[in-house]
Order: structure tokens, then sequence, then C-alpha cells
């Protein structure tokens, strides 16, 4: 039963999803959390923090973290087959068509309205997440901070990212020592 509904889910969503992982994270949350109860939203949010934060492509390790928490191996592989199938076909179709395909105002308004979907699955998905992830007042000014830093000040992304993760592995590290300290 588990892996009908990892395999029905992560097939919809890659079959629906044009702008990558994120914008699957909407459709899968209603589909695994809400309607069927299979993990609950701080797990599968956790799930999506890591697929964006590791190599790779975000919807694939997000079928592989969720399809393992759910049904083991067997779900990661069914997750992970579910996700790439549809992209696998349509690219195939695409590629043998491609020829055919008229450059008409009707493919490009197509093209043109599923581009610009894309940016509102990622808004739906910041939303979402946001209310699992920012759970606490520290993380909230901290995300104004960093706003503020890139914005008004023109500090650098990349420097923002960097320090952000200095501080992350630093935060890490000192959170481990005071757990690691005996008790009095």
């Amino acid at each position: 039963m588990e892996n009908k509904v990892l395999f029905r889910s992560f097939f919809i969503s890659g079959l629906l999803t044009f702008s990558g992982g994120v914008a699957m994270v909407p459709l899968l949350h209603e589909e695994l959390v809400e309607k069927n109860n299979l993990l609950n939203s701080k797990d599968f949010y956790k799930f999506v923090g890591l697929s964006q934060t590791l190599p790779g492509t975000v919807g694939l390790l997000l079928a592989c973290f969720v399809g393992k928490k759910v049904n083991g191996k067997k779900g990661m592989a069914t997750a992970g087959l579910a996700t790439i199938l549809p992209a696998f076909v349509l690219m195939l179709l695409l590629s043998v068509f491609y020829q055919y395909i008229p450059d008409t105002p009707i493919v490009n308004g197509a093209l043109t309205a599923i581009r610009a979907t894309a940016p509102i699955f990622v808004l739906e998905a910041a939303l979402n997440m946001s209310g699992v992830a920012l759970d606490k007042i520290s993380w909230k000014v901290g995300i104004v901070g960093l706003a503020l830093l890139i914005f008004i000040f023109n500090i650098p992304i990349l420097a923002v990212i960097g320090a952000t993760f200095v501080v992350s592995v630093l935060q890490s590290v000192l959170s481990y020592v005071k757990e690691r300290r005996p008790k009095k």
C-alpha cells in the first residue's frame, strides 16, 4: 500500500512539475503528509531541506529520503523511479518528435504558462516550510538580518552563504560539545 502511494504521488508530481524539485513540495506534502499520513510535516520538511543542501536533483533526493523513511530500500527505489520516469518518457518523446512541434503562438503560450506557474509553486513551498522551519524567533530574526545584508547593504550572496555555513558548523560543534559534557 505504501509503495503504491509513494509511486503515485512522486509520479504525478514528477509529471506535473516543470520547474524543479521545490515546486513538487506542495503537492507531495498534501499527498504524503495530509492525505495518507505516511510521515509528519517536520520530517517531510527536514527531507526537503536536506534535498536542497546536497548535490543532485532536489526531486530525486527528496524521493529517496521520503521513500527510505516510509518503506526502506523498496520505498526509496519506488519513489526514485516514479520521480524520474515522467521526465525520462517526456524527454524521450520530445527528442523523437521535436522536429514536428510547430513554432506557433499556441505552443509558445503553453510554454510561457508552464514557466509562469513555477514561481507560484516555489513560493507556496517556501511559505509552507517556513511554518515548520522557522519555529524559533531567532530563525526569523536571522532571515530578516540576512535579507538586510543582501538587499540593503549589498553584501555578496556568496559571502553571506559562506558566513552562514561557518556559523552553522560552529553552532553544531558547540551543540555537540554541550551534549557531551557530563551532567552535574
